[in-house]
């Protein structure tokens, strides 16, 4: 796993530049490399960065300095409800300002710990299959979790966190599925979710080639966006809610407007799958990554000064109201 770094060379409004691998130099990057990374989260409050390694182990590193802040463990076997020890993590993500951080893994086991004391809170295993995506609100109360089987489910945190947090008994195991929300269900794999700043709204990507906008808290479905024509593989909200952002293995990236429905523009990645997807903090610059190894970035004042890119009619997406 290497670190990266920005390059200020460009300062144009459509791709700025690419980022090519630099030679692993530091203690975080060596350690790392020693087996293959299915996973990574930030914390900049906490200064974390967490890497999930195959075959099994999730590793903290101080942002700060890079060294090895500690190895955590597996969670404890517990015979009442089948949760097995964790292992093969492919999705986690931070919550709660660094205090909280969410793992997924393979078997269909998600595992909230506790980062400061470095101990599991609670732990969920309501898939069959394994783990893909998890999306924590910057308050840690509600999460949000996809997986193979093509559920998105989002989980009311703080309840179930007061249901008999540390414990593996068969009450704690109800409690915990009485605090989840199935959505319905994509018509293939969910790739990617997201939910908004106070957890009111969430979105999912699957491999069915759509990005869905949900009401969590009466599983309606508000909206689904149509457009790429290969497998969407992440998305996001902007850090004002207004707008999502999706990539695609069809090489493009988009903004939705999660008001209207409309595509407010359509970014072109000609040489490769675009993988993953993020804003800034500020809104302003948007920053992809292909699966060759590169990084790019599109910047633009605010979004609202971004012109939308030409594209052809049948491009256009089309927003499917929820029953009634």
């Amino acid at each position: 796993m290497t670190l990266w770094r920005r390059c200020a060379r460009c300062s144009r409004a459509r791709c700025l530049c690419a980022i090519s691998r630099p030679p692993p130099s530091s203690a975080a990057a060596t350690a790392a490399n020693e087996q293959r990374v299915s996973g990574v989260a930030v914390s900049w409050e906490a200064k974390l960065l967490a890497v999930a390694g195959l075959p099994c182990s999730l590793t903290l590193f101080d942002l700060d300095s890079l060294g090895l802040v500690e190895r955590l463990p597996s969670p404890p076997h517990a015979e009442h409800h089948s949760l097995a020890s964790h292992s093969c993590i492919e999705a986690l993500k931070f919550g709660a300002g660094g205090r909280l951080l969410l793992t997924g893994d393979v078997g269909g086991l998600v595992v909230v710990w506790d980062v400061p004391q470095r101990r599991v809170l609670t732990c969920l295993h309501s898939h069959a299959k394994r783990i893909t995506c998890i999306a924590v609100t910057h308050c840690g109360l509600t999460a949000a979790y996809g997986s193979a089987d093509t559920e998105l489910r989002v989980w009311d945190l703080a309840t179930a966190q007061r249901g008999g947090a540390g414990g593996f008994s068969p009450q704690q195991a109800l409690w915990q599925q009485q605090c989840v929300r199935l959505l319905s269900r994509h018509s293939n794999t969910v790739l990617g979710c997201a939910l908004s700043s106070n957890g009111a709204l969430a979105i999912s990507c699957s491999s069915d080639c759509t990005v869905r906008l949900w009401k969590p808290s009466n599983r309606k479905l508000i909206a689904t966006f149509y457009g790429h024509s290969g497998s969407v593989l992440d998305c996001c909200f902007s850090p004002d809610d207004r707008y999502i952002l999706s990539c695609s293995a069809d090489r493009t990236v988009r903004v939705w407007s999660r008001i209207t429905g409309a595509l407010v523009r359509l970014l072109l990645c000609a040489t490769d799958c675009v993988s993953c997807c993020r804003w800034t903090a500020d809104g302003g610059t948007i920053v992809v990554g292909g699966e060759s190894g590169t990084i790019a970035f599109w910047s633009g004042e605010t979004l609202g000064a971004i012109p939308v890119s030409p594209q052809k009619e049948e491009e256009n997406q089309v927003v499917e109201p929820a029953a009634e």
